[in-house]
C-alpha cells in the first residue's frame, strides 16, 4: 500500500484495550459442559474455545443448540468479568479520534461479545462498524468476519488496513485481501508478527497516525500532520 487507506480495521482485546481475559477458567468451564453433553466427543485436535464450542456443536443432535447457547453464556459471563476491570489501552482513543478526523473509515472485528466491547469502551460512537462474534457467522481467523466488515463500509480489501495485536491478525488479513500492522501492545511478539506478513510493526495503535503520516502520505500537503 502506497496511499493512506480508506478504512482501518481493528482486533480489539489486546490492540484497542485491555481486556485480561482469564482464557483457562473459560475453556474449562465449557470442557466441563462438553463433558456433560457430549462424553463420548474426542478433541482430535487443539481448538479455541470459540472453535471447540462449534466442533461439539456440529456432532450434537437433537440438543446442539442448547448445548451453544449455554456455552456461550459461559464465555460471555468470563469477559463481562474481565470487563469490569479493562480500559482503552494509552492513546488508542486519541489515535481512533485522529484518523476519523482524516476521514479513514474505522471498523472493529473481535472474537469478543458486543456487550464487553461496550462494557469497556462506554460504547460505538468512536468507529463506523463493530463485528463481534455476535454479528457474523464466521468469526477470524475465518477472512468473512474481516470482509463483511468491509462490505458494509463499502470498501475493497487493497483500500484499507488490518491492525491487530496477534500474528493470527496478520495471517487473516492477507487470506482476505488486507495488508496488516501489528502493535506489540498485546500477545505476539515484532518477530511473529513480521514472520505472519506484517507490513509493519508499531508499538502501540498510538503511533498508528504519525506512522500512516510518514509511511504512506507520499504528498504530505494532503494529509493532516501527525500529533
Amino acid at each position: 500500500m502506497t496511499s493512506p487507506p480508506r478504512a482501518i480495521l481493528f482486533d480489539f482485546d489486546g490492540t484497542l484495550a485491555t481486556l485480561h481475559i482469564d482464557f483457562e477458567a473459560m475453556r474449562r468451564e465449557v470442557r466441563e459442559l462438553v463433558t456433560r453433553v457430549a462424553p463420548d466427543f474426542v478433541e482430535s485436535q487443539p481448538r479455541w474455545t470459540l472453535e471447540l464450542i462449534e466442533a461439539v456443536t456440529e456432532q450434537l443432535n437433537p440438543h446442539a443448540a442448547e448445548f451453544r447457547a449455554a456455552a456461550f453464556q459461559m464465555i460471555e459471563q468470563v469477559e463481562l468479568r474481565a470487563a469490569s476491570t479493562s480500559h482503552w489501552l494509552p492513546g488508542a482513543r486519541e489515535a481512533l479520534v485522529e484518523l476519523r478526523q482524516r476521514e479513514i473509515k474505522l471498523g472493529v472485528v473481535t472474537r469478543n461479545c458486543r456487550r464487553a466491547v461496550v462494557a469497556i469502551t462506554g460504547g460505538t460512537d468512536w468507529c463506523e462498524v463493530l463485528f463481534t462474534r455476535d454479528d457474523v457467522a464466521r468469526v477470524k481467523p475465518n477472512p468473512e468476519h474481516l470482509l463483511t466488515a468491509l462490505r458494509s463500509l463499502k470498501v475493497r480489501p487493497d483500500e484499507a488496513l488490518m491492525v491487530g495485536d496477534h500474528a493470527q491478525d496478520m495471517v487473516v488479513a492477507r487470506a482476505a485481501g488486507l495488508q496488516g500492522v501489528g502493535v506489540l501492545s498485546g500477545s505476539s511478539s515484532r518477530e511473529a508478527l513480521l514472520e505472519a506478513g506484517a507490513l509493519a510493526v508499531l508499538n502501540s495503535v498510538a503511533e498508528l497516525p504519525p506512522w500512516l503520516t510518514t509511511s504512506l502520505c507520499p504528498s504530505p500537503p494532503n494529509c493532516l500532520p501527525a500529533s
